[in-house]
């Protein structure tokens, strides 16, 4: 994603360079134009940065969506409609790429997720209860910790278990 973010700010340098001042409509459709092109550029030479998305054979997921964060700029500057063709080609964002997925390995588990209202110190019981029993476990306050904190849960499980054994029983009605 840096790499696309940096592409796109060196072709509006480049294009505002060229335009020697002209701050008019054109100029800056000019520069948001370029800034496209080039983040365009950019999202597809990602596949070649990493090896996981060589490997993949799929374009950076975070250039991808910073490259719909610029089109949406340009076309809200402009007075113009989205760009729906700019996904087109795009490795990974094809509906026909059946290769996207098929050589990685397969993964098992479950990904359990909640809000629930919990103390501090039962959200630091379910914690430690949540550790024992997952491999990814990550909680944070939804609200100021104090008058009963509203966490959220998520536990990666190695093996598929109830939902239960996770947040339900900790949840107050």
């Amino acid at each position: 994603m840096l790499s696309v973010l940096e592409e796109a700010a060196r072709a509006a340098m480049d294009e505002e360079a060229a335009q020697t001042g002209d701050d008019s409509n054109v100029g800056l459709a000019a520069t948001l134009r370029a800034v496209m092109d080039a983040g365009l550029a950019a999202v597809v030479h990602t596949e070649l940065q990493l090896d996981a998305l060589t490997q993949a054979k799929v374009v950076d997921a975070g250039g991808v969506g910073f490259l719909l964060v610029l089109d949406a700029l340009r076309a809200a500057a402009l007075g113009e409609e989205l760009q729906e063709e700019l996904l087109d080609g795009l490795h990974g964002y094809d509906v026909q790429a059946p290769h996207i997925h098929s050589d990685m390995p397969r993964m098992e588990g479950v990904e359990v997720m909640c809000t629930i209202n919990l103390s501090p110190l039962d959200a630091a019981t379910l914690r430690l209860q949540l550790d024992e029993v997952g491999d990814s476990v990550i909680m944070s306050a939804v609200n100021a910790v104090g008058e009963g904190t509203a966490g959220a849960c998520t536990s990666t499980r190695p093996t598929p278990a109830p939902p239960s054994t996770c947040c339900a029983p900790w949840a107050n009605p």
